[in-house]
């Protein structure tokens, strides 16, 4: 963040909420707002998002346009969570499914989370493998989604 950067984070709980207030105290230079990724209105637009295991959001048009809407055309936009491993891994993609359960409502794209994300930015990089669950996907806020 640095001295002057300014960090803007969103959840629909006002229960964690509450515990991000407890556990960043008095750090300056963080905003904490109440709101789904649908909804949510931030404050000013944005120079960069991260995404964070947030499967649901990254798989959802509304939440997409809304905040990189918000963002200034060529914002840098981070993503990184869990996906499938390759298809021939079944007893893996089985166990990823059971328990993935309780966090994710809807397993579209779980072999390429990304793949929604990706159709809103420049310079889309991916990083995965077909022997691991984690991915990290990068790129830029197309200026006419930012335009919005």
């Amino acid at each position: 963040m640095g001295a002057s950067g300014h960090v803007i984070a969103f959840d629909p709980s006002p229960e964690m909420l509450g515990v991000a207030r407890d556990r960043l105290g008095a750090t300056p230079g963080v905003e904490l707002l109440q709101g789904t990724a649908e909804r949510v209105r931030l404050p000013a637009r944005v120079d960069a998002i991260l995404f964070s295991y947030t499967h649901d959001v990254i798989r959802s048009r509304a939440a997409l346009e809304n905040l990189l809407g918000q963002a200034k055309p060529g914002a840098r936009v981070a993503a990184t969570s869990t996906k499938l491993y390759a298809s021939w891994l079944v007893p893996a993609n089985w166990y990823l499914r059971v328990t993935h359960r309780a966090y994710i409502t809807n397993f579209d794209g779980f072999d390429a989370p990304w793949s929604l994300l990706a159709s809103y930015l420049d310079e889309v990089n991916v990083r995965t493998g077909p022997l691991t669950q984690h991915y990290v996907a990068t790129g830029r806020v197309r200026k006419d989604v930012a335009a919005r």
